[in-house]
């Protein structure tokens, strides 16, 4: 197998720390004394491939992979490929809140998203970011609990939103208790279908797990939110107007016969 980790080429390099800001565990660097992005701490990487995605001078490959390959391959492929290839998690936003307008149009794509028995239990509820800063620090403290997030509430408390990610709204899908098990595939589902109808309107999403750990754990947390009485939170979205552009698809392991793919 490719080793995965990024590796740079430094003679394109411009330093430009676009590769850095969009790196979700602080991986990379742009050093002081070359100029050019180099690894700040490389045992934290988890292969997203964000770096080579957003890198406009071609310069960062991964497993093998060279930017220049994902944009040869993406000119052929049919538009709904292309959609799935270039869908991004969006982790920086403007701050200005959307129009309810352009809220309404990226959830109606839901009602063609795939339902079980096509009972469609979803409700959603979309927050603003005013209730969002209410919730922040107690979701972060509630997350902070877990040994491997024990740094989220200081982090919450210096002002870096590690929990919305600057954000202006959250989309919760929500659905009756007793239909959540079923429900869940179907919000699944949807948030997939709503996150490529809102890219396509050049909108971002991502999908906040820590919102979902937290109202899991804390029934308070969950009232907070405002779902329909009665129901469970299944999915959390953030959504709102990029700051970042990814110019090709991340670059990714390709799938293999024998490692992930097994014919019987």
């Amino acid at each position: 197998m490719v080793e995965g980790y990024p590796v740079f080429l430094t003679d394109t390099c411009t330093g430009c720390n676009m590769c850095v800001e969009v790196c979700p565990t602080a991986v990379l660097k742009v050093d002081p004394e070359t100029k050019v992005v180099a690894y700040a701490n490389r045992d934290n990487c988890i292969f997203c491939g964000h770096c080579g995605a957003i890198c406009p001078t071609e310069s960062i490959s991964m497993f093998g992979i060279t930017p220049e390959s994902e944009e040869n391959a993406i000119k052929t492929d049919p538009p709904a490929v292309r959609a799935v290839k270039m869908a991004r998690t969006c982790r920086k936003y403007h701050p200005e809140p959307l129009p309810k307008e352009d809220l309404m149009k990226a959830l109606s794509i839901a009602k063609y998203s795939a339902s079980s028995s096509n009972i469609r239990p979803l409700h959603f509820t979309v927050l603003s970011r005013s209730l969002m800063d209410t919730l922040s620090l107690s979701i972060a403290k509630e997350v902070s609990k877990n040994p491997r997030y024990s740094k989220v509430a200081a982090l919450v408390e210096k002002g870096i939103d590690v929990i919305f990610r600057g954000a202006p709204h959250m989309i919760l899908m929500s659905a009756p208790a007793d239909k959540a098990a079923v429900a869940m595939a179907d919000a699944s589902i949807a948030g997939r279908d709503i996150q490529l109808n809102a890219e396509s309107m050049g909108l971002g999403m991502f999908w906040c797990g820590f919102l979902l750990a937290a109202v899991a754990s804390s029934q308070e947390l969950h009232d907070i939110c405002g779902v329909p009485e009665g129901h469970k939170i299944l999915m959390a979205m953030g959504i709102g107007r990029p700051k970042v552009k990814f110019a090709r698809p991340a670059l990714r392991r390709n799938l293999e016969e024998g490692v992930d793919i097994t014919f019987k």
